[in-house]
Parts: C-alpha cells; structure tokens; sequence
C-alpha cells in the first residue's frame, strides 16, 4: 500500500512539472521578439511615441514640425540663420528617411537614397508630400529595385543615378559627376541645381546622428551661403535635417562614394555627386 501510494505522488509531482515547464515553453514562444530600435548612426528619436503611422496622421503631425522632447540630443528644432543676400537656397520639401521613426524597418533605415531622390523629384515636380506619403513612397523605391536589382540597400550613386532617377522616375535631365571639387558643388547650385552626394556620414559630425554616425549616406545640398562659407543640406538622416547647414570643407571632406549592397566596407575614396536639374 505505501508503494502505491508513494507511485501516486511521483507520477502526480512528475505530471505537475510536465504541465509547468509547458505552460512557461508557450510563453516563450508567443513573447514578441525584441528587435533594435534604430540603425547604427541614425537618429533612432526616443521621444516619437509608438502609435501607428495611422494614428499620428489623425492627430496631425507634420514633418515640418518635429516633435518636442524633454532634452534628449535631436529634440528641438536646429537653429536657423537668416539667409543673407548672397545666399542660394532652393525650397525643397524635406523628409526624414523615417518619417514616423520605424528605424526597425531596414527600407526605412537604409532609405537615405530614396529619400534623396524623392526630395529633388519633388523639387523638379513642384509637388509637395504628407508623411505618410513619404514613407510610402521611399518603400516603393525600395521594392523597385529589390524586385528588378536583387538589392536595395546602400545604393552607390552610380545605382542611384540609374535606378532610381532614370528607371523607376523616368527623369533624365539628372548627371553623374567623379572626381569634384567645391566649386564644382558651388557652380551647379549657382546654376539653379540641386545637388546630391555620397558621404561617410561620421565624418560629418552631425550631433543629431546616434553617434559615431553613418559610414554610408546621401545628403541633398539645396542651398550655399558664401558669408559663412556652408552649404545648406536636406539630410534625411535626422528628422531635424530640413535646411541643415554644413562647414564646405566638413561636408565637402566627408564626400565618400561607396557600394551597393549590405554594409559592404568602404572602396577607396573618390568623390561623386548627382546634378538635379529642372
């Protein structure tokens, strides 16, 4: 009888832990996977909340009007100078490569190409775009070139040159120059151009990049101001990048062409730009 009764209590005790060690096994399983925030170098913006792209458009959110924060680096707006009477400056739309911060998406985090392009066609076409247009449109580029290219991340400018500007828009009064100088840059601009150029992006030193930046990234240079000697960008690398002002020799020190692919390492340096004509 005490054999039976101490079986009993064995198999009870081992049916128990069967049931526990399930019940935890499951848990597991159904927990969300924890993915990183943001792309190493980008503004990952802590204070966007989590709500839904859709749920930011009803409360009437902007690209042009960041979000204010509690004193994190990238919470305020840049400040802006008034342009002198030497300055050219070109009103571009501007978007973040992220336009509601989904750093986790990597054709959102790795879109610095497509918004580039999408800023200057923008520009060429007189269009304006919300910010869910923005992001619905820099994943459409993105799928283009998966689709017809295999690959859409870290698009060199020779790649952007021909797969973005001249397939996927169509657009051919666009150049591809190597080998620049800054009066090249100066001399497009002054020309009523726009201009867009490869960057390792550390080099730039931009305090709102999650530090120590981007090795691999495209700025748009919408504008120069001979008085303080900068070039004015829209960088999409930071959601405070509209009319973001560069040292020429800082911007122009950083130009880096690169490859297309996965964070491939770095090619010897060479400098390149892409002309935006109207």
């Amino acid at each position: 009888m005490r054999k039976i009764s101490l079986y009993l209590i064995l198999l009870i005790t081992a049916l128990g832990a069967g049931i526990f060690i399930s019940f935890i096994a499951l848990r597991s399983i159904n927990r969300p996977a924890i993915r990183p925030s943001s792309l190493p170098g980008f503004e990952s913006d802590p204070n966007v909340p989590t709500s839904s792209p859709s749920e930011q458009r009803s409360r009437g959110s902007s690209i042009s009007q960041p979000r204010q924060g509690g004193g994190e680096i990238g919470t305020t707006q840049t400040p802006t100078k008034t342009p002198g009477p030497n300055t050219i400056i070109y009103d571009v739309p501007f978007t973040p490569q992220a336009p509601f911060s989904e750093w986790s998406n990597p054709k959102l985090s790795n879109g610095c190409e497509e918004a580039s392009a999408l800023m200057a066609m923008s520009w060429v076409r007189g269009t304006t775009f919300t910010q869910e247009e923005a992001r619905r449109e820099i994943i459409a580029v993105s799928d283009y070139e998966l689709a017809n290219h295999g690959v859409y991340l870290d698009t060199s400018s020779q790649d952007t040159f021909d797969w973005i500007f001249k397939e996927y828009y169509g657009y051919n009064k666009v150049e591809l120059f190597y080998d620049i100088s800054v009066e090249d840059i100066k001399k497009e601009l002054r020309g009523g151009n726009l201009v867009i150029v490869p960057v390792n992006g550390q080099e730039l030193h931009n305090p709102y990049y999650t530090q120590p930046g981007p090795l691999r990234h495209k700025v748009v240079i919408i504008g120069y101001d001979p008085d303080n000697k900068e070039f004015i960008t829209n960088d999409p690398g930071t959601r405070l990048g509209k009319q973001y002002r560069y040292p020429e020799q800082v911007l122009f020190n950083a130009i880096h062409d690169y490859l297309t692919g996965n964070d491939l390492p770095l090619p010897p340096k060479r400098t390149a730009m892409i002309v935006v004509k109207k």
